[in-house]
């Protein structure tokens, strides 16, 4: 069962993309050879009116074929006459960087769907507390450091000197989590009226298995949710978790925090997880890694959809295409470097299974 939901999981989020592409291009007139669920070999198809739908052997996520983007092979062998006006190329540039955008959008509204789903059903939302601290654990880090019940934590330096802002304690957690054992942590904090800096050494807590300093919050706050509540309540949690996965790869630059990302094992361990616990939590799930996958495309890599927009930008801001040796030297390298890192953390993932 749990493989089953997660090949659902990894189709819904993928297919979701690839169908936000294939809508915007077909918006444009842009010819679609093919739109595909799965990859590998065709196990069979059926013929829209100038596109292909069809279901390949591994459930793995799904693509769209468009004229003009790499597709001189196939109109080769399948002797496919598209006009140029109906490639990528014989488009607007504007239009371009729409349809590359409207896998991303579709990705981020997929999870605001889903998010407002599962809160209406609840009935409640549970809003994360402000940062200010309720409590302090006697002799734990913040009670050796100094900070107090009433204090209101505004900001939070890493051991890289990497400064972030906290609304939230939701906020607090996630930079948290990023803390890896080495050198200690700030705190910017409002006492009164008075702004005053904290520095501790956040302490290893082996039964709960990570770094703790001894505070706590006044606690999640419940919600009434209705019809029309439910959209902005989702949209805060949506941005809340853009803002980590932004914070995580600006860290991931920083050679800081790679055991908190994963890949395809880390996201089937998650499934696996969550399925005890419900259909909303795999709903959820659903919606997280709808927006991974959003975030993670709108990066400025070329072979994502953020550096071909980047590319198109470029390209319309000189007034002509770059050059076809540098744009595929360029996307080489990346697709190397993305291939790298997939090795790197599916690697990573396996050994945290034993």
């Amino acid at each position: 069962m749990t493989l089953i939901l997660f090949i659902v999981l990894l189709l819904t989020v993928v297919v979701i993309h690839e169908l936000g592409h294939m809508l915007v291009a077909k918006l444009f007139n842009v010819y679609c050879h093919e739109f595909s669920f799965g990859m590998g070999p065709k196990l069979f198809s059926v013929k829209g009116k100038e596109t292909v739908y069809s279901v390949r052997a591994l459930p793995l996520g799904g693509y769209v074929a468009m004229a003009g983007e790499g597709d001189e092979e196939l109109r080769k062998e399948k002797d496919i006459d598209v006009p140029f006006e109906r490639t990528l190329q014989g488009i607007a540039g504007w239009k371009k960087i729409l349809i590359y955008a409207a896998g991303i959008f579709m990705n981020i509204v997929l999870a605001l769907v889903i998010v407002a789903m599962v809160f209406l059903s609840y009935g409640e939302a549970a809003v994360s507390p402000d940062s200010t601290i309720a409590s302090v654990m006697e002799d734990y880090p913040a009670d050796i450091a100094g900070l107090k019940a009433g204090d209101r934590i505004t900001s939070i330096r890493l051991a890289d000197d990497e400064k972030f802002s906290v609304d939230s304690f939701a906020d607090l957690s996630g930079y948290l989590s990023m803390y890896e054992g080495e050198g200690d942590i700030g705190f910017t904090v409002i006492r009164g009226e008075e702004e005053i800096e904290v520095n501790l050494i956040p302490e290893y807590n082996e039964e709960e298995g990570r770094y703790l300093i001894g505070i706590n919050s006044n606690g999640y706050q419940y919600v009434k949710v209705n019809v029309l509540n439910c959209w902005s309540l989702s949209f805060e949690y949506c941005v809340s978790n853009v803002k980590a996965i932004i914070s995580t790869i600006g860290n991931l630059l920083r050679g800081v925090g790679f055991n908190n990302v994963s890949g395809v094992v880390g996201m089937y361990q998650a499934t696996d997880q969550v399925v005890e616990l419900g259909a909303d939590y795999y709903f959820l799930l659903i919606a997280i890694i709808s927006i991974n996958l959003g975030v993670m495309n709108a990066l400025p890599v070329p072979m994502l959809d953020g550096g071909r927009i980047l590319i198109q930008l470029i390209e319309s801001a000189i007034g002509k295409p770059l050059d076809k040796k540098f744009i595929n030297i360029i996307m080489t390298a990346s697709v190397a470097l993305l291939l790298l890192l997939t090795v790197l953390i599916t690697v990573k993932d396996v050994i945290n299974l034993f």
